[in-house]
């Protein structure tokens, strides 16, 4: 996996969890549910997107190999 795909996984996580813990504290009840929402959405669309993105070693190999042609 790339750097800059794992980064992007990474970052998302991170603001997802944010945006849900922020969501569990916060006070207003719109704000704090829409907040959740976006969190929760956003931690399995990255943790789906991370599972994936994955390629087989079949894959890298056909693609290696045109390469070298």
């Amino acid at each position: 996996m790339k750097l800059q795909r794992l980064l992007w996984i990474l970052g998302a996580m991170v603001a997802s969890i944010f945006f849900f813990l922020f969501g569990l504290f916060s006070s207003a009840e719109v704000f704090s549910t829409v907040a959740q929402v976006l969190g929760f959405c956003g931690i399995i669309f990255t943790f789906l997107y991370g599972l994936l993105s994955k390629r087989t070693k079949k894959e890298v190999y056909t693609e290696n190999k045109k390469f070298q042609m």
